[in-house]
């Protein structure tokens, strides 16, 4: 059997599963499309504005210059005495880069120059990987050749001034030590003394180690290392390509979509579906189609809720708009009808502007398919102010009770109704209804009544046309006093 809801449960909010995570995304799709498209488009201009880079790279064998360099210790990358460190910064400094300017005939000037400039050092190697980024493919390639060049010849320029400073320090020595054999030489023989004697001879034995040395750096061969891998022609730009870029855009686009698709869904102050209705934890009995389709079957499945939740005794059901400014969409005329057609005796009371008028429906031909329906006379009397005195009458010839208290802001009495009938539906349009007023009429409910039965979604078309045929195609009636 079905129940109403139970307004005096205290777990009145909805669990929120990972379907609701989505349901804003599918109510506010329009956003999250416009964001993958702006990203699209983003990401194609980017593309088309982001100058070019073409990136040659020349790899250059460091090997030991073949003078001691103490200053330049080795690291744990290697087991040589090179830093690859210290030689990765030197590629990039003002001295290399004024050479590699010099090689090229640039304006630029030097610092510009090695601004482009980008060094790797492979693991567990001694080489120099020698990047240049530029504008263009031949500049990239003349660019990365000319900084190899210029580091090599830097660095051997380094090593040879140190071997003519240490030359030039060498001979200054022996030409000192000359003087000194030159002076204890110039003396008779037999009157030098013992220690006179030592003292040449130590001269002597200087001398000739400082030849030794002299010969040894006259003689060393500067090896600052070789272009092992010559800077190649760049094919195609360097960076992310046209597709990475695009696909960077859409994801951005579709990220920024979403969160304006949730920003917009839960600052929107209306209802727009039923997803809605079901996250502010009222159940959706029915849902009316729009554009005046046939609402038969909506309509059947709230009477067979309402049957199923009365069982034999019947049952008297308040049928309210939660907003004010809503079209009528006569869901009490059309549930009050389908009763009928049920077999049910069926009672509409109308309320409107503090009068109420009731009548006894009768289903129409086509709601009891195609069989005649014996339509006689429909009771339609007037109740004045007196709903409840109304109501209770009512429920002792009828066995359903469907109220018509369209807004429940403007009419005088649907208040005391909901708290005598035994169920409330509320009628929500989408697009119309505020949020703030759907919750308001849940507690209105649950403080007067406490057995909310659900809603009834209609759309506004299919608001307002049903709402011009209701009052001829459901009921007859004739006044009386």
């Amino acid at each position: 059997m079905i129940t109403p809801l139970d307004m005096t449960s205290t777990e009145t909010e909805p669990a929120y599963g990972l379907r609701q995570y989505f349901r804003p995304l599918r109510r506010r799709w329009p956003y999250v499309v416009a964001g993958i498209a702006l990203g699209v488009a983003a990401g194609i201009a980017a593309n088309h504005l982001i100058t070019k880079k073409y990136k040659a790279t020349a790899s250059v064998l460091v090997t030991p210059t073949g003078v001691d360099n103490t200053a330049n210790s080795a690291t744990g990358r290697t087991q040589t005495d090179i830093n690859l460190d210290t030689e990765a910064q030197l590629v990039k400094s003002h001295a290399v880069a004024d050479r590699a300017r010099a090689a090229l005939g640039e304006g630029k000037s030097a610092a510009a120059l090695a601004s482009h400039v980008s060094v790797a050092v492979p693991a567990n190697t001694t080489v120099l990987r020698i990047s240049y980024r530029a504008g263009s493919a031949t500049r990239a390639q003349a660019a990365a050749r000319a900084f190899a060049a210029a580091y090599l010849a830097d660095r051997a320029a380094s090593a040879r001034a140190v071997l003519t400073g240490r030359e030039a320090a060498i001979k200054t020595q022996m030409a000192a030590v000359a003087r000194r054999l030159n002076a204890e030489s110039s003396g008779p023989r037999r009157s030098r003394t013992a220690s006179e004697n030592v003292g040449i001879s130590a001269d002597k034995a200087q001398m000739a180690g400082l030849a030794k040395k002299l010969s040894e750096v006259t003689t060393t061969v500067v090896t600052p290392g070789r272009i092992i891998t010559d800077a190649q022609l760049p094919s195609t730009p360097s960076g992310p390509g046209a597709a990475l870029i695009v696909a960077s855009g859409a994801m951005l686009g579709l990220l920024l979509g979403i969160a304006a698709a949730v920003v917009r869904d839960r600052t929107d102050p209306r209802v727009r579906d039923a997803a809605r209705l079901d996250e502010l934890g009222l159940p959706v009995l029915a849902t009316l189609p729009p554009n005046g389709a046939d609402t038969s079957r909506a309509y059947r499945r709230l009477s067979t809720f309402v049957s199923s939740a009365s069982g034999d005794r019947g049952a008297a059901v308040l049928v309210a708009n939660v907003s004010q400014g809503q079209a009528n969409a006569g869901v009490a005329r059309e549930l009050a009808a389908s009763l009928a057609a049920g077999g049910r005796t069926v009672s509409l009371l109308q309320a409107d502007d503090g009068s109420f008028t009731s009548v006894r429906v009768q289903p129409t031909s086509e709601q009891l398919n195609g069989r005649p329906a014996d339509r006689g006379e429909i009771d339609q009397r007037s109740w004045n102010d007196a709903p409840e005195q109304a109501l209770r009458s009512l429920r002792e010839s009828s066995e359903f009770v469907v109220v018509d208290a369209a807004s429940r802001d403007e009419s005088r009495g649907a208040d005391s109704l909901a708290g005598s009938c035994d169920y409330v539906v509320f009628v929500v349009e989408a697009g119309t209804s505020r949020i703030d007023d759907v919750v308001d009429s849940v507690q209105q409910v649950q403080l007067i009544h406490g057995s909310l039965f659900g809603a009834v979604l209609t759309r506004g078309a299919s608001a307002r046309t049903r709402s011009a045929a209701a009052e001829g195609s459901l009921f007859d009636g004739r006044g009386h006093s």
